[in-house]
Order: C-alpha cells, then structure tokens, then sequence
C-alpha cells in the first residue's frame, strides 16, 4: 500500500476503527498517523531557538528533549516495522542508555537541524510502511518493553507519541484538541494496562457520559474484586490525569464509591 495514497489528506478521522485487521483500519491508521504528524509540524513551525531550550511539560526535558525524542521515536517504530519486513530481529533500542543517550544528544541540536531531524525521520516511518506488504501487517515483533505486538500497531503507537508530546511540548496544544476517539482509545488503554498490573480502575467522561472499565471488569464484580478507584471528569481531563500530566478537573471516589478528597496521582502505564 502506498502511503500517499491511502493518507492523501491529512484531515482529522471522523468515526471509529473499522474491523481490526482489515486493510481498511490499516489505512485509517496511516491517516491518524499523518494528521497527527501535520500537527506536529505545525507546532515545531512555531518555536524559535529560544523557546527550543525552554522547559517542557516533561521534568527535566527541555522542548528540544521532546522533539528529538519523537523524531528518534518514529526511526526506532521503522526499525519493527524493516523486522517485520524481513524476518530479521530489528529492536527498537539497543538499550534504555542507548535511547536517552540519543535523545540527550539530539537534544543540542539547532532549531534547524532539529526540523529537519523530525521531517526525515517522519518520513522514513511513513516509507516504511509504504514498503510493507499486507501479509506481513500481523507479523510479531516486541515494543520497547519488550513486549510482543503486530507490527501494525506501531500505526497506534506513533499516533498517540505524537498527540501526547504535542502537550508536552507547551506550545498551545492541550488535551482537548487530542481527537476524541483516540482519547477513548488511549484512556481505555491505560485502565487495560493497569488491570495486568492489578490495579483497577474505572472511569466516567461528565461530557459524554462514556464510560471505561478495565479489560478484566467482568471478574471484578461486587463480592469478587471491584474497581481500586473511580475517577470521573471530562473526556480530555481523564486523558491527562491518566497519562500523568494533570490532576486537574478529576474527582474520584475508592472501591466503594466513598468520595475523596482529591485525585490521587495516576500510577505509570508506560
């Protein structure tokens, strides 16, 4: 599939996911891809040298430590994607140092150099993709963690990368202007996370009365094992609170509906 092709424009996804592991989701993943990428463009557009070396909303990571970091990230995501090409173990990182010590130096970049890092890099995921032939879309490889996932969810992966780190960047996005259905997906994906790691948690969007429970729900009714928390609020402020960058707008109550105080910190998903 050529990705100008199935990605011509780079306008927002309007409806959900079509049925997974079709080539029909595959190319509305390439489009979120690039919508989120355009944004990403847009916002780098903006920021002069000065504001590169400006803190972002990451402790200890200047605005200059994102950009690299999702620059180095679309390269790492093309390394799964040239493995499941070729059958050759391809891993993202070579190790925890190896990726912060890259971003660390990427970091000292130019504005210019930094711009024209995040271009060839974003370009080089989206060829590789171009390049990948459809029966290879459900091959195994491994995520930085280490776990194992199809190669066509890097097209996740690098979407909510780039949405997430435009917050972090500062510099006028916010979580709202995240795509409501990727703020669904996301959120959903952190309580997932979490229940792997028994803690379970459920949620409720004030805005659109949506609700998320964790993927081992069912298991955990009254008498069996409930939810740790519940936690409501608007759609965009449950994404910040659960990713770790807003305790904002959240109210939560324990396992048996006890309003708290205030929200307590999210725990770590990634």
């Amino acid at each position: 599939m050529n990705v100008s092709d199935a990605t011509a424009q780079s306008t927002p996804p309007t409806g959900g996911r079509q049925a997974p592991g079709t080539p029909g989701e595959t190319a509305e993943g390439l489009r979120e891809v690039l919508h989120a990428q355009a944004r990403f463009d847009e916002a780098l557009s903006h920021l002069d040298a000065g504001d590169l070396r400006d803190a972002s909303l990451l402790p200890g990571w200047t605005r200059a430590h994102v950009i690299a970091h999702v620059a180095y990230n679309a390269c790492a995501l093309a390394r799964l994607v040239d493995w499941a090409a070729t059958g050759s173990r391809n891993p993202m990182y070579e190790s925890r140092a190896a990726r912060d010590a890259e971003i660390e130096a990427g970091s000292q970049l130019t504005a210019a150099q930094l711009a024209r890092l995040s271009a060839a890099e974003a370009r080089s995921f989206e060829a590789a993709w171009s390049a990948l032939p459809e029966d290879r879309w459900d091959y195994q490889v491994r995520d930085g963690r280490g776990s194992p996932l199809a190669v066509r969810d890097t097209l996740e992966l690098r979407t909510r990368e780039l949405w997430m780190h435009l917050i972090d960047l500062d510099a006028g996005v916010t979580p709202s202007d995240v795509p409501a259905v990727l703020q669904r997906r996301i959120l959903q994906e952190v309580l997932d996370t979490w229940a792997r790691h028994d803690h379970f948690v459920s949620a409720v969007a004030t805005d659109d009365r949506s609700a998320f429970h964790p993927w081992a729900s069912a298991e955990c009714g009254p008498g069996v094992r409930d939810t740790d928390l519940r936690v409501s609020g608007t759609l965009s402020d449950l994404l910040a609170w659960a990713t770790g960058r807003s305790l904002s707008g959240v109210a939560a109550a324990d396992f048996q509906g006890r309003p708290l105080d205030t929200a307590p910190p999210a725990k770590p998903w990634i």
